[in-house]
Order: structure tokens, then C-alpha cells, then sequence
């Protein structure tokens, strides 16, 4: 029994570097360049850039300035897409359009879509971004405090 190698292609990696967790150089035949790949675990995926350098060790310092950018811009270590408020709001929205106009009126998440989505002091506007875990009740204290201020004035 012989082993099988794949066929190799220009889009192939040819030479491979960890750099660390979670970042690592790489190489194809179809550029001369080197390719940072970093690992993105708030969505569970990783990101491929170009380094547009051919030497590796500027490589490395390019791949680690990627990375840093990255992660300032909180995408490294950002919260999970199902953990956040946005996510649940809108869960809530597409349940609620569901049974609208059946047991509920023809308005029932229209209504609700409204108040979440309201621009400039809606709720997902306020809490949108976050995770749900952190939410606590000082902070709807305030988000309530600050929206009836913005009716008032």
C-alpha cells in the first residue's frame, strides 16, 4: 500500500512558521510574500493578512504589529457573537414577528423593533455590543436614567 501525497498547488503552503499562540507565518507558491495567520477566538476563526514582505524576519515583526492592531481593535479577544445583547435582541425580534398577527396584534414586534433598534438612545444602541453576562442591574439603572433624561430635555 502506497500513500497517497496530495497534489500540490500553487495556493499550497510551502513554508510554515509558529511565531506563538495564535499567530504563525506561511508561505504559497502564488506570492513571494508571507502571510500572517492569527487566530480570532471571539469568532472562533482565524484571519488571514498579508504581510507584502518577502524576508521572513520582517515578516515576523509585520505578522506581530497585525496582531497587536488586532487585538487593540478587540477582535482577538472579542465576545462570541451568540453571547452578545444585539444577538438576543434580535431573537427576540424574529419571535415576536412570528407570532404577530396570530395570537398577538399586527403590531407586536414592529412596536418592540422600534424601541430596541430607536436611534440614539435605543436599547441595542446602549447595550448592543456587550456580553449579556456583564449586564447588570446599576446598568440598566443608568440606561434608564439617561433615556428618560433624553425625553425630558
Amino acid at each position: 500500500m502506497s500513500a497517497v501525497m496530495p497534489k500540490k498547488t500553487r495556493n499550497s503552503k510551502t513554508h510554515k512558521k509558529n511565531i506563538r499562540r495564535g499567530l504563525s507565518l506561511y508561505k504559497t507558491d502564488a506570492s513571494p510574500y508571507w502571510f500572517a495567520r492569527i487566530w480570532v477566538s471571539g469568532e472562533k476563526k482565524y484571519v488571514v493578512r498579508s504581510t507584502k514582505e518577502s524576508s521572513q524576519l520582517a515578516a515576523e515583526e509585520i505578522a506581530e504589529e497585525l496582531f497587536y492592531d488586532l487585538k487593540q481593535k478587540r477582535f482577538v479577544e472579542a465576545i462570541p457573537k451568540d453571547r452578545l445583547f444585539i444577538h438576543y435582541a434580535d431573537m427576540l425580534v424574529k419571535q415576536q414577528r412570528r407570532i404577530a398577527g396570530k395570537t398577538k396584534s399586527k403590531r407586536y414586534a414592529s412596536d418592540d423593533e422600534s424601541i430596541l433598534h430607536r436611534k440614539g438612545d435605543g436599547v441595542v444602541d446602549y447595550f448592543g455590543r456587550r456580553d449579556v453576562a456583564s449586564i447588570t442591574t446599576p446598568d440598566i439603572r443608568e440606561y434608564l436614567t439617561r433615556s428618560s433624561y433624553a425625553i425630558i430635555s
